[in-house]
């Protein structure tokens, strides 16, 4: 679901090299990141829920729990869902989160899981330490929407390496530092 269009240029995106990107192309691939995942966690999302029954259902599958169950969230990942919570309650279509061109919040949850794994962690510890490091609440929450695809909604890292290709890392992180913070 993440990145959900960039999956459309397929064999395109693979075969470029990472040192062909323009930061124009990485600029533009983050925003449409970004809303692929609003539109990945919009299935947990009921209309009137509050951010916490929203991250409730996203974090731990039971909009019903004690909130003090909620993870804790590094401000990359607490920024990605309190972005898309405002969008899905806002209504945004698709088009219209690309046309706000959010680049940013997707860009700082791709950097701060590059640290991660810079740090000796894996790709997966990094995606699931950006949503508050509960793999089983995450891998087992019966609200999760049944997908086919090969990535879950919070495995960003899985997404960028079906587009961009495995070992996408240090050259894109490299132009989505310079993009955000130039």
């Amino acid at each position: 679901m993440i990145l959900l269009p960039l999956l459309m240029l397929g064999t395109q995106a693979k075969a470029q090299k990472q040192g062909t990107y323009t930061k124009g192309e990485v600029k533009t691939e983050l925003i449409k990141s970004f809303a692929d995942f609003v539109e990945s966690v919009k299935p947990f999302y009921s209309k009137g829920d509050s951010y916490q029954d929203f991250k409730l259902k996203v974090l731990i599958g039971n909009p019903q729990a004690d909130k003090s169950l909620l993870p804790t969230l590094p401000a990359e990942g607490e920024a990605l869902l309190l972005k898309a919570y405002n969008y899905i309650k806002a209504g945004y279509s698709y088009t219209e989160m690309i046309k706000k061109g959010d680049f940013e919040t997707m860009g700082k949850a791709a950097i701060f899981m590059s640290d991660k794994v810079k740090s000796g962690k894996t790709e997966t510890y990094a995606e699931i330490a950006l949503f508050g490091g509960n793999s089983t609440a995450l891998e087992t929450n019966p609200m999760l929407p049944s997908s086919k695809k090969p990535c879950k909604w919070y495995q960003l890292w899985c997404h960028l390496d079906n587009v961009l290709g495995e070992g996408w890392g240090e050259t894109i992180i490299f132009m989505i530092i310079e993009i955000i913070f130039p």
